[in-house]
């Protein structure tokens, strides 16, 4: 899996950008038949920062979950954290745990503790949920979907 770094980014005429991977694995398009399907090719591997960066900068891209993370991302399933310390919900660094507008929770059916650097991308790109528990010292990713691989889930990453 290519990561949003690594990945062509495509433009639709709507102007909404999306990876290759996310086009593959959301409408079966292969990144050779982007173009077929009314996808503009605007950057290829974008962490070549070329002249391209200026467009993308703070533009939302439509990817695949697994796609947030690096390769040398370091995740560990502690689905028990809440339990352990119970007053993580104090600490949460990004993402919005409740939804004022409907009243309501979201749900996290899975718990990582995550490095420093995946913590800090995370933040700087996403909306992710992430804790970090000063009394541990670690960075915990609160993961609110569940049954589908990650390569299937869609994701929003402000490059």
């Amino acid at each position: 899996m290519k990561t949003v770094y690594q990945d062509r980014i495509y433009k639709d005429s709507k102007g909404r950008y999306f990876t290759g991977e996310y086009l593959k694995n959301q409408f079966n398009i292969e990144t050779e038949a982007a173009h077929e399907h009314g996808y503009k090719d605007v950057k290829l591997y974008a962490k070549t920062w070329d002249k391209y960066q200026e467009e993308l900068t703070g533009k939302n891209i439509r990817c695949n979950y697994s796609q947030l993370f690096q390769q040398d991302a370091r995740l560990i399933l502690c689905n028990n954290l809440p339990e352990v310390f119970p007053e993580m919900w104090d600490y949460i660094e990004n993402g919005d745990y409740y939804d004022e507008e409907n009243d309501t929770y979201c749900d996290i059916f899975q718990y990582y503790i995550i490095d420093n650097a995946t913590a800090e991308d995370l933040k700087k790109h996403t909306d992710n949920i992430i804790f970090y528990i000063e009394k541990l010292d670690l960075y915990a990713l609160g993961v609110t979907h569940w049954g589908t691989a990650w390569d299937y889930v869609p994701e929003d990453f402000t490059y």
